[in-house]
């Protein structure tokens, strides 16, 4: 998360991401101009099923940001202290020392039986 103001020089986000990211950028700028030479780069990495998909996603969530700026909506705080910042990609051990030192203090949020971060859920 901190890396991503960088994206577009970090070596954190793969070739694939950096591209996602810069689509969500132009989807996300009034008016919404997409170069084609960006979405020819897009083309060249995703189908187009997941061209939709993709970019159904960036609409709907550039919609309901502005519903709910239109009406005042706030972010309620639900996730305010309950998550921890993913460490760099391959620092499985560095992110498990973290979990169980005493600066973590939503392990079970940091760490998950699938080693990617997102708990496993309760619910049967």
């Amino acid at each position: 998360m901190v890396a991503l103001p960088q994206y577009k020089s970090s070596a954190l986000f793969s070739e694939s991401e950096r591209l996602v990211l810069e689509y969500a950028d132009a989807m996300t700028q009034t008016p919404v101009e997409v170069p084609d030479t960006l979405f020819a780069k897009l083309r060249e990495k995703f189908s187009d099923a997941q061209l939709v998909e993709l970019t159904a996603t960036l609409a709907w969530e550039n919609y309901r940001a502005r519903f709910d700026h239109a009406f005042g909506v706030e972010a309620e705080g639900f996730t305010q202290g309950s998550y921890c910042a993913m460490p760099v990609r391959g620092a499985a051990k560095a992110q498990a020392q973290h979990a169980n030192s005493r600066s973590c203090t939503r392990a079970s949020k940091c760490l998950s039986p699938a080693g990617n971060g997102i708990p496993e859920s309760n619910s049967a």
